[in-house]
């Protein structure tokens, strides 16, 4: 690999070090490259300066990749060193291979600290593959398909040093965890490595049969690197797809509206899904907050005239029964001021919901959960019975929570399933301590709710039964009150058994 690995400023001490050691070992590896090549003859030294441009061709004419901020690189530069650890005598492979890497870098203009590195690098990785290859003695046959096995296995050692130096630098350099550097593009590398080392032993071959045989090997390399493309590509797309499909789940699971799905870089029909994707959650997110005003603003509106009807219909009582207990005035029954109640109540709920996204609709502070517990049982008591058995954490625990504004929430939820529930089968209602949270539940086996209506029955004016009287805000309200607080509230349903509702809120 001998793409630039950091720029030329602001590197740290380590990375300089890190540096100057491997473009040391390079200058020991050359020295023994030239120890081993000894007297050259004309061929050599012809073999020797083809070595050299071929690897800057190799290095220079790349198939570019782009995806989002960066760009695969598709380099043939490991398959021109398989091909020479082949077909040249010992020394020539890292002598060509430096001196290629070392002309383009130096035409390129690039800083000197980069080129002693990259030519560094180059020559410990084949002067390691150099030496595994020679293991056993020379003279092997290009054409032995054991030759090749060694040559595959001196090719891998160089590939692992090659990207493993450029690995740490980088890593260093960028402060990045060394692990994330040299494992995030492993698939890739890997890929590249085979087909680059496959080509390499194939040209060789070629080459002993019929050099112009090697020509033939143009059409398949383009075939494959197009064929490579389009595996990246489809690659970047499913980790595209992976990264969409989490975040839709978390923006489901925990109704975080105002979360976006991540866009990837650049073009492509997936970075437009997600675009539009998130459109439409800006659309979503917008028609909550209008639905929050409107019942805010309904509510506002008709406080002060029911209000008022409720006021004359008490003083019209009043003045009709008198003090000598007479009959109330006739026609304002029982039921026309229950109806004024339930309405009063019902426009408190969407004021409450309205106003859940304003400053200071919570105010927290630190609860005992016991206290919070035994409030709720005791106020829960007139309409559950001996049915509720309530249990708080062992341990004296405090959580941060508007404990006016919880035990509301809660006390909705024992109303539901008392409302609901079966009228004889026990119902618990406990606090839990998680490592971060506090989990309330209100658990009865009062035969569940209907399969599928999980999630509606959260939502405002949902009335599962609408023969029964109320607002159909309760669950909507716990819901409020428990994102409000940076939670959640759902449940977990056992249609025909049971129901479990639960409420978490940080601690």
């Amino acid at each position: 690999m001998t793409e630039p690995s950091a720029p030329t400023t602001g590197i740290p001490p380590a990375a300089r070090v890190f540096i100057a050691a491997v473009s040391v070992l390079g200058v020991l590896a050359v020295a023994l490259a030239v120890s081993r090549a000894g007297d050259l003859t004309s061929g050599d030294l012809l073999a020797l300066v083809v070595v050299a441009a071929a690897v800057v061709v190799a290095d220079r004419f790349t198939f570019q990749l782009p995806h989002g901020d960066e760009t695969e690189h598709v380099m043939l530069s490991d398959a021109v060193w398989t091909t020479a650890l082949l077909l040249t005598v010992p020394g020539v492979p890292t002598l060509g291979a430096v001196l290629g890497t070392a002309a383009w870098q130096v035409a390129a203009r690039w800083p000197l600290r980069k080129i002693a590195f990259n030519v560094g690098q180059v020559a410990v990785a084949l002067t390691v593959a150099e030496a595994v290859f020679g293991l056993g003695g020379s003279g092997r046959d290009p054409l032995d398909p054991v030759t090749w096995a060694i040559a595959a296995a001196a090719m891998a050692l160089a590939s692992v040093l090659n990207v493993g130096l450029v690995a740490v630098v980088i890593s260093l350099v960028q402060a990045e965890p060394l692990r994330g550097v040299l494992f995030g593009p492993w698939r890739l590398t890997n890929i590249q490595w085979v087909g680059n080392v496959s080509v390499g032993l194939l040209a060789a071959v070629l080459w002993n049969v019929s050099p112009y045989g090697v020509v033939l090997l143009a059409l398949p390399i383009v075939l494959l690197s197009l064929a490579y493309r389009d595996w990246v590509r489809s690659t970047i797309e499913a980790n595209q797809m992976e990264q969409m499909m989490k975040g839709a789940e978390a923006i489901a699971r925990e109704r975080a509206f105002e979360a976006r799905l991540p866009v990837g870089e650049g073009g492509g029909r997936l970075p437009e899904l997600a675009v539009a994707l998130n459109h439409m959650l800006d659309q979503l997110e917008l028609a909550l907050h209008r639905q929050r005003q409107l019942m805010a603003d309904v509510a506002g509106r008709l406080r002060r005239p029911i209000g008022a009807i409720s006021s004359a219909v008490d003083r019209r009582q009043q003045n009709g029964a008198g003090h000598n207990g007479a009959a109330p005035a006739p026609g304002i029954s029982e039921e026309t001021r229950a109806d004024l109640r339930l309405v009063s109540r019902i426009l408190d709920d969407m004021a409450d919901i309205g106003r859940s996204q304003t400053p200071g609709y919570v105010d927290r502070k630190e609860v005992p959960l016991a206290e919070l517990v035994a409030n709720v049982a005791t106020k829960a008591e007139p309409f559950l019975g001996e049915r509720l058995h309530a249990a708080a954490p062992a341990t004296a625990t405090v959580a941060a929570l508007d404990q006016d504004r919880m035990e509301e929430a809660l006390l909705r939820l024992l109303q539901n399933t008392a409302d609901h529930g079966s009228g004889a089968r026990p119902v618990n209602f406990r606090a839990v301590e998680e490592d971060r949270s506090i989990l309330f539940e209100v658990v009865d086996e009062g035969g569940g709710v209907p399969a599928g209506h999980e999630e509606i029955i959260f939502e405002p004016f949902y009335r599962a039964d609408a023969r029964r009287d109320g607002g159909g805000l309760g669950l909507a309200l716990v819901r409020t009150v428990a994102e409000a607080h940076g939670g959640s509230a759902g449940i977990v349903n056992r249609p025909g058994a049971g129901v479990t509702f639960w409420v978490r809120v940080p601690r």
